[in-house]
């Protein structure tokens, strides 16, 4: 698996029940570029002080399907739930007492972390993983990179889990500057940003409407910036995810997923899932009275007259003919991530396929979330799994995910 995350955590915990309750010998091994769960516990896509938007007890087995028999889903509960969690941190009644308050990502982040290491798999941590390569017609070789600069080569894998969202996309991946943040390293320069927002009376820009965005715009607004913020974006406002009942049952029940068209799939995963910004931290922002939005897209970045000021160039919704100038002392380009970062892991030959061409796979994607690409051994890609199921992608059914791609190496 690529990345120790919760969805590497899902799937090392239901892996360690198998062996244990089935004789599975499903041997897990983790590559990982940080401490596991980086992204959750501060520096990385968060300062870990965020409350979890998805409830915590959308944990790890979460919906305790009992798809490998009744021991395994309850030892599932009894060892790796959030409950179970709780208890062993003698916590668990406090939690309920405070009217089961969202956790942090920091908490969830060790949460995460503990129950892989419970797990017992393997966890490389290395520079990077540098490529993927065909051993045979199924099994690949996971090439990575150490932090001493030294190339190892793994043996021989049945299959690939990809778990994360990779690096954050960029407008420009060229272009630097002091005052340009994105939505990946803002968290590890926080520092620099304190400063650069302290320092400038110039306009701040985020660059994206979705939860990414939302969550910088929230954090600047806990630390008491009061100076104006302007997001451009395509979209008019931001589409919030309220999590109620009728939105929640769809993430789990899969008969109801069965009974929808393409259309309507795609329509629920991109008004609940992409480029979605939940209830908490939308209640956060229209608390605000420095935020505004600018219907538009971002063209270019450049260093501006004022060298310590970055000119965003972006072409209004309503005039695409022309482009607009903004001198900014502060830019974050939260514009989002790639789906399919991973290409550039993959056999040549792939490296240089379309979006498209992996969007158009992604729709016939099969019930282990296997990338249907037959010249390539496994591909399990759960964060563009939506023909599947809308839960997937995201931390809402962990323990179905897990057990949809363990499927494929101990059947049920």
């Amino acid at each position: 698996m690529i990345g120790a995350g919760p969805k590497g955590a899902a799937i090392a915990a239901k892996a360690q029940l198998l062996n244990q309750h089935r004789r599975a010998g499903i041997e897990i091994v983790i590559y990982e570029k940080g401490l596991i769960a980086s992204n959750w516990n501060g520096g990385s896509y968060t300062d870990g002080d965020q409350d979890l938007c998805t409830p915590a007890t959308r944990d790890l087995g979460f919906p305790y399907d009992a798809t490998f028999g009744v021991d395994v889903q309850k030892e599932m509960q009894e060892r790796y739930s959030w409950m179970s969690y709780l208890v062993e941190e003698n916590r668990y009644s406090g939690w309920v007492n405070r009217g089961i308050e969202r956790a942090s990502h920091g908490e969830f982040a060790k949460y995460v972390s503990d129950s892989i290491k419970q797990s017992g798999v393997e966890c490389n941590q290395v520079e990077r993983v540098s490529g993927l390569r065909k051993a045979s017609k199924h099994k690949w070789i996971v090439e990575s990179v150490e932090g001493s600069g030294k190339i190892k080569t793994s043996e021989p894998f049945d299959g690939v889990v990809i778990t994360g969202p990779g690096p954050a996309r960029k407008i420009d991946p060229t272009f630097a500057h002091a005052a340009l943040f994105d939505g990946e390293d803002v968290w590890s320069r926080l520092a620099d940003l304190k400063q650069k927002l302290d320092d400038t009376d110039e306009e701040i820009v985020i660059i994206g409407g979705g939860g990414t965005a939302a969550a910088i715009a929230a954090w600047m607004i806990r630390n008491g910036v009061t100076k104006p913020i302007s997001f451009i974006s395509e979209q008019p406002t931001f589409y919030t995810r309220h999590g109620d009942y009728f939105e929640n049952r769809v993430f789990d029940d899969e008969d109801m997923w069965r009974l929808l068209n393409e259309d309507q799939r795609r329509d629920f995963v991109r008004r609940t899932t992409r480029a979605v910004v939940w209830a908490s931290v939308s209640e956060q922002l229209a608390a605000a009275n420095n935020l505004r939005l600018l219907p538009g897209r971002v063209q270019s970045l450049s260093v501006a007259s004022d060298l310590n000021l970055v000119s965003v160039s972006y072409r209004p919704s309503n005039d695409k003919a022309r482009l607009a100038p903004l001198d900014c002392g502060v830019v974050i380009d939260a514009s989002g991530f790639d789906n399919w970062w991973f290409r550039e892991l993959l056999p040549a030959p792939y490296q240089s396929k379309t979006a498209d061409f992996f969007e158009k796979k992604a729709a016939k994607m099969e019930r282990d979330l296997i990338l249907p690409i037959k010249s390539l051994p496994p591909l399990h890609v759960p964060m563009a799994s939506w023909a599947q199921g809308p839960g997937f992608s995201s931390l809402m059914v962990l323990g179905r995910m897990a057990d949809r791609i363990l499927s494929r190496y101990s059947p049920p």
